[in-house]
């Protein structure tokens, strides 16, 4: 043919390079016999339309270079191979067993034209064998990770989205010279063999397919579970070696050009602007689809642009095979049918024309959309009826020919016009975003543009390390920092503490080998497979009911769970269920109220116990020798209390009187339990009317309940609100009374006025008649009307976590101290006061009678009480003056009762044995004269 190529007798034999031919007679290679060898033909470009295009590189990769160091090379010239339709879609593999040659000649028309005579005379044919063990196809399609989660059980993901450690591929470039020599060709810089050796950096392409595109713009895509081996101090990736893209209209189904990359990264696509953000992938964060001019163009189809749900030219199978009904598919990449069963595909042929245009160009959207060479892009109706089975894909209709009925996609015939199954493609049809990262670090010298490393053999700039995520999910906003799983804040950054959940890793912090009611985890064994077991619970969560409970005692009572001893628990799906599903966590910042986690649990402390009180005189005058006038009535009628108890009472109280003493209550005018969950807190005027659940509503401000009261629920205040009671009614005694209070402040006073926690005002003025509360120097005051006032000696946190258990007596008929002021058990206080109180009046909480100097912190279990109650202070012996207990009652003796209830800091409140530690009743009589 052309003087430049290969040329052919005129009467036929083999093709032949002439003697002074571009090939400079450097065609061939030497190769050895019985040896195994590695033979590798690299296409120049997708077509034939140039002079040097279509020809094939050949070169020995194994061999040892020769004298010149550069690989064992030759050219196919691509005179015999047309280039259509995206290259070889044909070639054989043959060897001649050459006849013998006689005789050479250097006519063109001679048959053994450039050839010499055997050296044996041309009395031998040659004849040799062949073997071929593998044939490999590399480049031919991308290597696709379908990192999705939540797709079917059957196969589940275990890859994470990885921006790799940039990997190297031989340059796929256009630029080695055929006609050079052998020196030449497969070289860049003369003898470099830069060709077929793999030294070209690939970006990493992440590919975001939507279902939707409407509500794309100013959302956030969330990258979970950031690792690097370089953790925090992994580096950022410059923005020039970030590029975007989208599946406009425009583009062609195939090819990847620059047309692909329609997005500019910093404006379109934000990954370092905000705080939280992915800082160019060096830690876990968010990456924004901004609200740009292009990204809305694209979204409302505006100024020519039009973001359409399509194919992916990164995430396609190559179609390998096809069933006769053409149902039935195997491929090249099966990840991507890992997916619901309703996801949509579609196939696809590149070129589907008889023009030029086929050699470089390929399907328009336009074409497609109306059926041309594609099935599925025309309507929604292209699917899989089963999961996939290994590489073997089970559609729903054939995709052997096109939509429009017009091209057969599936043949295996080859012709001129169609290349058929060698070209078909399919992939899911999506609203698609895609990056493409170089994770590389930028040359010294570089300006730092996308492509400075292509075709060039002395690129220089540093490999990053890899960026691993567990995932990404899209979000309509970043939300506010809460807690995560990795780490006890969300850090912004590498993850420091990260758990491994994974039930599978030896390395898990999981605890599976206990039986909990379900077994426990087994190890495989032979044949065996693991048992999975150790879990606590399983509870079916039901679309439309709005609560599942996971009963979780049976770990508490087969760990023995202790106080400060930490509960943690994973949740999981049900591990063995095909079925694809979603369920929605909220954590505790979720804007969903209904919808937010909550940890329903009773904590068991145990009850303080007090046995076996009893009661005897302090003196016994029957002993001998015992002088009578040495006592009077101030103390040798002093009885004597004695009982046994446990170790953690924080303090005690000690009722006497002539009638029963039921409960704690004893004589109580006023009980606010402030334990209510709700905005709503209620009161009791008495113990019958609280033992029967006969309240009244307190009011004022709403209630404000915090979980972390003494025993559960307590009403806590910010120091802006407060609660009332206003109805004028008996609420101590005039000259008996004690109030009873727990307390755990988060704030002292801010002025030197009392921050009023409880006070009750007169009936007959607007005065105070008395008022608890905190000082400015972190103390407990209690006030009377006047100057009077009872102040703690001990300073006290006030943070929120110390709890004040406060008690004030008044007994006005004592000689002195007869207002006295306990805090936890502790007598702080003492002053002398002989006059009688207002039994009558209101009650205020959290604040004064005028609505001023808010109290900040829990307040709860409130109780004011017609008699004075007796603050036992040491343990197991008390003495009772009796000077103030009257001998008589209507010229009767008197007949006297005493019951002791002791608390912790939990066990506070409750009527019975069983909810608060509760002596036995001692009686004694009392022998009076009248």
């Amino acid at each position: 043919k052309s003087a430049g190529g290969i040329q052919q007798a005129a009467d036929g034999g083999l093709p032949f390079y002439p003697a002074g031919g571009p090939f400079n007679n450097q065609y061939g290679v030497n190769v050895p016999f019985n040896e195994w060898i590695r033979m590798r033909i690299r296409p120049y470009q997708n077509n034939a339309s140039t002079d040097n295009t279509g020809n094939l590189l050949v070169y020995f990769p194994d061999l040892p270079n020769d004298s010149d160091g550069v690989v064992p090379n030759f050219v196919v010239s691509g005179d015999f191979i047309t280039g259509d339709f995206g290259g070889i879609n044909t070639m054989v593999t043959a060897i001649s067993n050459f006849r013998a040659v006689n005789s050479g000649g250097s006519s063109g028309a001679h048959i053994n034209h450039d050839l010499i005579t055997d050296a044996d005379g041309g009395v031998n044919d040659r004849q040799v064998e062949m073997l071929i063990d593998s044939i490999s196809f590399h480049g031919y399609n991308h290597n696709v990770e379908n990192v999705t989660r939540g797709k079917l059980t059957s196969t589940p993901s275990a890859s994470p989205l990885e921006i790799k450690s940039t990997s190297v591929v031989t340059n796929p470039t256009s630029e080695w010279t055929v006609t050079a020599n052998k020196n030449a060709r497969a070289s860049k810089v003369a003898k470099d063999n830069f060709y077929t050796q793999a030294k070209t950096p690939s970006p990493t392409v992440v590919a975001f397919g939507f279902d939707a595109k409407t509500s794309l713009a100013n959302t956030f895509l969330q990258f979970n579970n950031f690792s690097s081996p370089l953790g925090a101090a992994a580096s950022s990736i410059n923005d020039a070696f970030i590029k975007w893209g989208y599946s406009d209209k425009s583009l062609n189904a195939g090819p990847v050009t620059a047309d692909h990359l329609n997005l500019t990264q910093g404006t379109d696509i934000l990954t370092d602007t905000e705080a939280l953000f992915v800082d160019n992938f060096k830690q876990k964060g968010y990456l924004k689809i901004s609200g740009s001019t292009a990204i809305n163009n694209a979204i409302g189809a505006a100024s020519g642009k039009d973001w359409v749900k399509t194919t992916c030219p990164w995430v396609s199978a190559v179609v390998l095979s096809i069933s006769q009904d053409g149902k039935t598919i195997v491929v090249d990449n099966p990840e991507i049918f890992d997916e619901l069963l309703s996801q949509n595909y579609v196939a696809f042929r590149q070129n589907n024309s008889t023009t030029f245009s086929n050699k470089g160009l390929f399907n328009l959207y336009a074409a497609m959309n109306a059926g041309s060479g594609s099935v599925g892009q025309k309507a929604d109706d292209l699917f899989q009826i089963k999961p996939r089975e290994g590489n073997i894909v089970y559609l729903n209709r054939s995709i052997k020919r096109d939509d429009k009925d017009a091209v057969d996609m599936g043949t295996t015939s080859y012709s001129a016009s169609g290349s058929g199954i060698s070209r078909i493609l399919i992939s899911p049809k999506k609203f698609w975003l895609w990056g493409m990262i170089q994770n590389v670090g930028p040359q010294s010298t570089s300006a730092r543009s996308w492509g400075e490393w292509y075709d060039a053999p002395t690129y220089s700039g540093s490999t990053l390390s890899p960026k691993i995520y567990d995932n990404a999910r899209l979000y309509a906003s970043t939300g506010t920092i809460g807690t995560t799983y990795n780490e006890f804040l969300y850090n912004d950054g590498s993850n420091q503490n990260a758990w491994d959940l994974d039930y599978k890793s030896t390395d898990n912090i999981l605890e599976m080998s206990k039986d909990y009611g379900y077994g426990a985890y087994k190890e495989p064994s032979g044949e065996e497979p693991a048992k999975i077991g150790g879990y606590i619970n399983k509870s079916t969560v039901i679309s439309g009911s709005n609560t599942a409970y996971f009963d979780l005692s049976q770990y508490a009572s087969v760990t023995k769970l202790s106080p400060l001893q930490e509960l943690k628990f994973a949740v999981y799906p049900e591990l063995d269920n095909a079925f694809y599903y979603n369920i929605n966590f909220d954590s505790a910042e979720g804007s969903n109220a209904s919808r937010r986690p909550n940890m329903i649990y009773g904590f068991n402390k145990p009850l303080p116990m007090i046995d076996n009180l009893t009661v005897s005189p302090r003196f016994d005058f029957l002993k001998e020798d015992v002088n009578i006038n040495k006592f009077t009535k101030s103390n040798g009628t002093d009885i004597v209390f004695n009982w046994q108890e446990s170790k953690d009472i924080e303090y005690r109280v000690l009722f006497v009187d002539t009638t029963i003493i039921k409960n704690k209550y004893h004589k109580a005018l006023f009980i606010a339990p402030l334990n209510d969950s709700g905005s709503t807190a209620k009161a009791y005027n008495n113990a019958g009317n609280y033992v029967n659940g006969t309240s009244v509503t307190l009011t004022g401000d709403a209630n404000t309940p915090d979980i972390e009261g003494a025993q559960g629920y307590a009403s806590k205040f910010a120091g802006s609100t407060q609660l009332t009671q206003t109805t004028n009614t008996n609420r101590i005694g005039a000259d008996n009374f004690t109030i009873m209070a727990t307390l755990k402040p988060t704030d002292k006073a801010g002025s030197g006025d009392l921050d009023v926690a409880l006070e009750m005002s007169k009936t007959t003025s607007s005065d105070s008649n008395f008022a608890l509360g905190v000082d400015n120097v972190n103390k407990i005051q209690f006030k009377v009307t006047g100057s009077t006032k009872l102040t703690s000696t001990t300073a006290y946190a006030m943070d929120g976590v110390e709890q004040l258990n406060v008690i004030v007596t008044y007994d006005k008929n004592l000689d002195t101290d007869n207002l006295k002021l306990y805090v936890n058990g502790k007598l702080e206080d003492t002053a002398d006061y002989t006059t009688s109180f207002e039994a009558s009046g209101r009650i205020y909480i959290g604040a004064d009678r005028t609505d001023a100097n808010f109290y900040s912190g829990f307040i709860e279990e409130i109780s004011t009480h017609s008699e004075t109650v007796y603050v036992v202070i040491n343990n197991k012996q008390f003495i009772l003056p009796t000077k103030s207990l009257p001998d008589l009652s209507s010229g009767e003796s008197n007949k006297y009762q005493a019951r002791m209830f002791v608390f912790d800091n939990t066990n506070i409140r409750g009527f019975n044995k069983d909810e608060v530690g509760t002596s036995n009743t001692a009686s004694w009589k009392v022998t009076g004269v009248a």
